[in-house]
């Protein structure tokens, strides 16, 4: 955020995101078929913990592993018994287990739960070429009357955010000779 008319700046939060794979396991079998550790987890946090204490400012921390996690470190993450500040008062930890693409952090660490959804799998561009295919579909199976889709049906019928169905409304308008349009308050992607 900027300061003094301007002419400085202060970081807000910084975001870090690693993968912590076993890379001596990946060296002598090109595979790492272990779920990562406790020691995993601290070897990265505490350079992060240093890194966050110095500058004092908020730091969330997401690590993927591609084989999970071990049971101690999801206790370590989400034991109710200890606070956020376990390892930093600085530092918010998000764990993302790439085989399941579930998410790993305390609930009660207001950081963690309002970012926890950039580390959400599939990433949004698989989720738009999902919302294109699906309202495809929807455009397929109009064929009587209008082909028309509006955006809040496809939001509430198909689970999808406002944001994705709006680019995939924005590629049907560039890609298919489609155009969108507010009618009622409601964005309609219609044929043009």
């Amino acid at each position: 955020s900027s300061q003094f008319l301007g002419l400085s700046d202060t970081r807000e939060m910084i975001i870090e995101a690693s993968v912590v794979s076993d890379l001596e396991a990946l060296a002598t079998n090109g595979f790492d078929a272990t779920p990562s550790t406790l020691k995993d987890l601290l070897s990265h946090v505490n350079q992060t913990v240093q890194e966050a204490e110095q500058q004092e400012v908020t730091y969330l921390l997401a690590l993927a592993s591609p084989n999970g996690w071990t049971d101690a470190v999801e206790q370590q993450i989400t034991d109710r018994g200890i606070s956020r500040t376990r390892f930093s008062r600085h530092v918010s930890i998000i764990l993302v287990d790439l085989q399941d693409g579930s998410l790993i952090y305390d609930r009660s660490d207001p950081v963690a739960e309002r970012n926890s959804s950039l580390f959400e799998l599939p990433v949004d561009n698989e989720r738009i070429q999902e919302c294109i295919d699906d309202i495809r579909d929807r455009l397929d199976r109009v064929g009587l009357g209008t082909d028309e889709v509006i955006l809040d049906h496809v939001v509430s019928d198909d689970g999808y955010d406002p944001h994705i169905v709006k680019r995939a409304f924005d590629y049907y308008v560039e890609e298919e000779n489609y155009q969108q349009q507010y009618v009622d308050n409601q964005l309609v992607l219609y044929e043009g």
